[in-house]
């Protein structure tokens, strides 16, 4: 009788914890699908900062060059 109770019960923990991870899995993607597009824009945005920041170093020194070359 133990053991019928012990395999039972055993199931019942395997199925609830496959269900768990059924349902972790899906709200990781339904959650991936509503950040990334705001991930997207944040990086967008940042990278967008940076090669502004580079052009700027870049005419520096391009215009650097040209006072040297007077």
């Amino acid at each position: 009788m133990n053991d019928e109770i012990k395999d039972v019960l055993e199931a019942s923990f395997e199925h609830i914890d496959s269900k768990f991870d059924e349902i972790h899995k899906r709200d990781q993607k339904e959650l991936l699908k509503m950040i990334k597009p705001e991930v997207h824009k944040i990086v967008q945005t940042e990278l967008n900062k940076k090669f502004d920041e580079l052009y700027e170093v870049l005419g520096s020194i391009y215009e650097n060059l040209k006072e040297n070359d007077k």
